[in-house]
């Protein structure tokens, strides 16, 4: 029995042969955080800023010209920003966390008293400035979203001024923060992107690290908060529609795609190789689980025909297999992933925030 503690503690001592948790790799993973930030990261802020500026235009076109059509290209609008939005969310990480331009841009959901009050109060002049001094709850794409999509504030839209300078408002800031979004991680010699490739180690602040533990959040996020929530899964099995991100427009269920396309985007143009390359022998790879596991994850979203919120209130059942495909999902990205690469999974306290 002795011999075999000894035997056992002898074997503790003997140093990792995982190379994710080495120092000395042979995978050049500068170059692989190089590869996200140039085909993930930068593109998904560029259309991101493209399509904010498209929003802006509409959003005045509106205001000079209140028609029905005129309205529902302000609207097609917002969900493709929203959605390219989605495409970006994943990568508030360390220096452009730091901006707070998140908050600015999607903080969900719109406080509409807060809102309202100040419409009706305000006698400053409103405009992009007046918008960037208000409070993230009643600004960003949420608040344009209640602007365009509720029913009851759109018959208030066309005769009120203050609510459609509001909007208009509204847009260009959102436009100015994507800006400023794309110039941090593009502009300078010292810009995001520059600091993310450089922080090549393994270690809590390390770009790998900060990565994967947001890609944990995000999909924890998207499974706990913006679809077993709303379908009263956390308290009394109460359905609350209001309770999906984007239930006045309808739009949930392609956040959540965008989502989960802006995870897998990083697999793709890095994270695959790396993990292969760190492969460890047993029968199915892990990159092979986690991308056929998207393609279920998927598969399961699209089953549904209609938005999250119609299919809530008609047939919620039909959630079932998405919340069993994205808790597959979850385990494979914050065990299977997390373990292989020798990554710390830090606390997410999953508030949605």
């Amino acid at each position: 029995m002795k011999y075999i503690l000894l035997l056992l503690f002898s074997l503790s001592l003997l140093p990792s042969c995982k190379e994710g948790n080495s120092s000395k790799s042979t995978f050049d993973r500068q170059k692989m955080l190089a590869d996200i930030g140039q085909k993930a990261i930068v593109p998904a802020f560029k259309k991101f800023a493209d399509n904010c500026d498209v929003l802006a235009d509409s959003l005045q076109t509106l205001k000079t010209d209140f028609t029905v059509m005129n309205l529902k290209m302000a609207q097609l609008s917002w969900k493709n920003t929203a959605g390219s939005w989605r495409r970006c969310e994943l990568f508030n990480i360390a220096p452009f966390k730091n901006s707070y331009i998140k908050n600015k841009v999607a903080t969900w959901p719109t406080k509409v008293s807060t809102l309202e009050t100040l419409l009706s109060e305000t006698t400053e002049e409103i405009n992009a400035e007046f918008v960037d001094n208000r409070g993230s709850n009643i600004k960003g794409l949420s608040a344009i979203e209640y602007l365009l999509f509720d029913a009851e504030i759109n018959k208030k839209l066309k005769p009120s001024s203050k609510y459609l300078d509001y909007l208009v408002a509204l847009g260009q800031d959102l436009k100015n923060q994507s800006e400023k979004a794309f110039e941090l991680w593009t502009i300078g010699e010292e810009n995001a992107l520059t600091a993310f490739t450089s922080k090549d180690d393994l270690d809590l602040g390390s770009s790998i690290s900060m990565l994967v533990n947001e890609m944990i959040a995000l999909t924890e996020k998207m499974h706990i908060s913006k679809i077993s929530k709303p379908l009263g899964k956390d308290k009394d099995g109460e359905i609350n529609i209001e309770s999906f991100e984007a239930w006045r427009s309808e739009h949930s269920k392609m956040l959540i795609l965008e989502n989960l396309n802006a995870i897998e985007a990083v697999y793709s143009y890095g994270l695959y190789t790396y993990l292969d390359h760190l492969h460890i022998n047993v029968n199915q790879p892990l990159p092979m689980q986690l991308s056929q596991q998207f393609g279920k994850t998927k598969a399961a979203l699209f089953s549904m025909t209609g938005s999250f919120e119609l299919t809530a209130a008609k047939e919620p059942k039909k959630f079932e297999p998405l919340i069993e495909e994205m808790r597959k999902l979850l385990v494979l990205i914050k065990v299977d992933t997390a373990n292989q690469l020798g990554i710390t999974v830090t606390f997410n306290d999953n508030d949605g925030d």
